[in-house]
């Protein structure tokens, strides 16, 4: 942490560091299949944007590295306060301040940290972003605001009353924020109830129907009040604070002899509430809730206030980030474009069929297609008119296999076959079919016509290689043989 001259805290951490914002880096990476992902913070005194967090790919990486804010591409994409994307960057990457030598960055793209910062990511692979990793970026970036603040929030809470450190104790045991379970929130539940003193703790997310709450971690309470069970929320203190988006703190001297109430009037909590906190908080999935209850009308301290508002705040991130981890796992095994398995998860279902082909000796054969002058087809056509081409191309060769063996990406503008149980002879009929039934190579895409050659290579194992690598060096040589009269 370093703080400015005006006392406002701005964290820095070390760029190597191992906690939560390399973590948090980490995740963003994988996500958007970056080439390098960062995470900058702003430092209002130097004004100056610093490298808090950063994952890469590359070994020109430019470690520490400080943007103005006035002079500089990234300086300008913050100062901008909006999330902005570059398709076909032609620029020279080395410009960008991230890399001490060029490396072929083909997009990228960035999203404010609320006033805090950056979070900026960018391919190799790809000349465009999809839409849903954009989205998925700009809540990535609100969470990572949410990081930042939470930090804050922990040196003001420790620096107020060290003898509250709930917080930091809970904190090492959420390093694995993508945890797809969400046993965080789990043991968060637990430890609150056995050292803060609570009968009951729980955590619930409001479903689509607003009057339903679906309990996603429980302790202490009865059976009926358990991880899983849809719950109506009417006329209670839960309800209430999740639709005013406020956290409320109330006792049973406050309210007379009356029992205060969670979720609805005769629920069986298997205790008598004297004493209640509900702190709502706003996630990737909709609106949650955590809540503690007491048999005692205890006093609510300030300070504990602000602690299980934080743990709430808290609670909310490791779910959110849960849930996104999950949803851009099945987002990374498509392809945005064409709508085939990514080129990632071809590669590696072409692991789990040669492994198989090998352990039942039985053949594989790996299928090439390349369109020919990608790039021209990218630079000539809008991106949606690209889609369409891509995604024709796709079900023309998907036709073409009467839905036999796997289609997949296996680089831009190339698709792969992966067809189990098949031989050297099967091929060549198969690459016959393929170019018959592309024809004349005409695609009509959101109406344009685009004329494209391809290029047709296959591989058979065991008949023609001996191993996986095998298999692909000798699809991948032929792919790139010279043209023939035929081809």
């Amino acid at each position: 942490m370093m703080a400015s001259k005006d006392n406002r805290i701005v964290p820095v951490p070390l760029p190597d560091s191992k906690g939560p914002l390399q973590d948090f880096i980490c995740l963003v990476a994988n996500a958007a299949d970056a080439f390098t992902a960062a995470l900058l913070i702003y430092d209002p005194a130097e004004k100056v944007l610093r490298s808090a967090a950063c994952q890469s790919l590359s070994d020109h990486i430019v470690p520490d590295a400080v943007f103005r804010v006035e002079s500089t591409l990234l300086g300008d994409l913050f100062l901008r306060g909006r999330p902005s994307q570059e398709t076909y960057f032609q620029g020279d990457s080395t410009q960008l301040g991230i890399y001490s030598e060029s490396e072929p960055i083909r997009a990228y793209m960035a999203a404010p940290v609320g006033n805090r910062g950056l979070l900026w990511a960018d391919t190799r692979k790809t000349y465009r972003f999809t839409a849903r990793h954009l989205k998925m970026l700009l809540e990535l970036a609100r969470n990572a605001a949410n990081l930042l603040e939470l930090s804050k929030a922990a040196v003001e809470s420790k620096q107020r009353a060290s003898k509250i450190n709930l917080v930091a104790e809970m904190l090492p045991e959420w390093g694995g924020l993508t945890d797809p379970a969400g046993h965080g929130l789990g043991r968060a539940v637990t430890k609150l109830s056995e050292e803060g003193a609570f009968d009951g703790v729980l955590c619930a997310l409001r479903t689509d129907e607003n009057n339903l709450f679906r309990i996603t971690a429980s302790a202490g309470f009865s059976r009926w009040v358990r991880k899983g069970r849809l719950v109506r929320g009417e006329a209670g203190w839960i309800p209430w604070c999740v639709e005013n988006r406020l956290p409320k703190f109330v006792s049973g001297l406050e309210r007379g002899e009356e029992s205060p109430v969670l979720f609805h009037k005769g629920e069986r909590v298997g205790f008598e509430v004297r004493s209640l906190a509900v702190v709502p908080w706003e996630g990737f999935e909709g609106a949650g809730v955590l809540s503690a209850a007491s048999r005692s009308p205890r006093p609510w301290e300030e300070i504990e206030r602000t602690s299980l508002v934080t743990i709430a705040r808290l609670a909310g991130l490791v779910r959110s980030v849960s849930v996104q981890h999950r949803v851009l796992q099945g987002i990374r095994k498509h392809d945005g474009e064409s709508g085939l398995v990514s080129e990632g998860y071809f590669r590696e279902l072409s692991r789990e069929a040669f492994s198989r082909a090998e352990a039942s000796a039985t053949g594989l054969l790996l299928l090439l297609v390349s369109v020919e002058e990608m790039d021209a087809i990218y630079l000539q056509n809008d991106c949606r008119v690209v889609n369409r081409f891509l995604v024709s191309v796709a079900d023309m060769l998907s036709g073409s296999t009467g839905g036999r063996g796997l289609w997949g990406k296996f680089r831009t503008g190339g698709f792969g076959l992966l067809m189990e149980n098949s031989s050297l002879r099967e091929a060549a009929s198969l690459c016959a079919r393929i170019r018959s039934a592309m024809g004349s190579c005409v695609v009509t895409a959101a109406g344009r016509q685009i004329r494209f050659a391809a290029r047709i290579a296959s591989a058979c194992y065991p008949e023609e290689c001996e191993d996986l690598h095998g298999l692909w060096k000798v699809a991948l040589s032929r792919l790139a043989l010279p043209r023939s009269p035929k081809t």
